[in-house]
């Protein structure tokens, strides 16, 4: 059981195809370092993108650095504003 409201249908096939290599792993080598175990299954590597290309001209920084700046031009702004999609706005992150 899993709340389909949290997680879709192929999230959880791909949550226990990780399971599966996990157990595998350990299984087969005991002797393994679970931090040296990849979750990252054969789903998974046809949409993660390679962290060691290179970024095209879309890329504009990352959120922290964003944060970052506009927290330096708005000092007085809220960096951050939670919005429920069934209630108002509130917790408010300065």
């Amino acid at each position: 059981m899993y709340n389909n409201i949290l997680y879709s249908r192929d999230r959880i096939h791909e949550v226990l195809r990780q399971t599966e290599m996990l157990l595998d792993a350990v299984l087969s080598k005991p002797e393994t370092i679970v931090n040296d175990i990849s979750l990252v299954t054969a789903v998974a590597k046809k949409v993660i993108p390679d962290p060691e290309s290179a970024l095209d001209e879309s890329f504009f920084g990352s959120i922290q650095s964003k944060l970052s700046d506009n927290a330096r031009k708005y000092p007085d702004r809220a960096a951050i504003v939670h919005r429920d999609k069934y209630e108002k706005p509130k917790n408010e992150v300065h």
